[in-house]
């Protein structure tokens, strides 16, 4: 026998979380987040978070690799040639995004 009834209804409040490359996840209300992972506010049903994740996550792609690779809208730039960034200014701004999510701000 299946632990999970596939005839009982899925009653589980989650959460919606994002990790630091702008990834989402659902994950239940009642477990502490999984390491490296943020709430963004949204909590719901699992159907109405997969809702909400997909009205937000439209660019799929990693946040670093967004930084470095041809934007999906057609252009052959960039994101750091597209806004005149270094390689470091891309660095510099996937670590401040990284420490944002976990609360920590510089000065």
């Amino acid at each position: 026998m299946s632990w999970h009834d596939p005839y009982k209804e899925d009653t589980t409040i989650y959460k919606v979380v994002l990790n630091h490359e702008e990834q989402y996840s659902i994950w239940p209300e009642y477990k502490e987040n999984p390491l490296g992972w943020k709430e963004v506010g949204k909590v719901g049903l699992e159907a109405e978070c997969l809702a909400y994740i997909k009205e937000v996550w439209t660019d799929t792609r990693p946040f670093s690799v967004v930084l470095k690779e041809p934007r999906s809208t057609g252009s052959s730039m960039s994101a750091k040639t597209q806004w005149g960034m270094s390689e470091a200014d891309c660095s510099t701004i996937a670590d401040h995004h990284f420490l944002a999510l976990r609360g920590i701000s510089l000065p």
